[in-house]
């Protein structure tokens, strides 16, 4: 079976908002939500204002496949 494994990104930027399930960063002039859950897994003290680099990764969450 091949495997492909999805190259994480490196974000670095200012946290703007923290919810339960979300972070909020500044990415130029816009906010960037990323989504966070009980797999994230967070080094030091997070809160508003701090700089943060993020690690993500793309990946297929639901794929649907239709008849020709």
């Amino acid at each position: 079976m091949l495997r492909y494994r999805f190259p994480y990104h490196p974000y670095l930027n200012k946290v703007l908002e923290i919810k339960d399930n979300v972070i909020v960063v500044e990415k130029g002039k816009e906010k960037f939500e990323m989504a966070k859950d009980a797999n994230t897994k967070i080094k030091g003290d997070l809160k508003v204002g701090v700089k943060v680099t993020i690690q993500y990764e793309s990946r297929a969450t639901d794929i649907e496949v239709k008849s020709k």
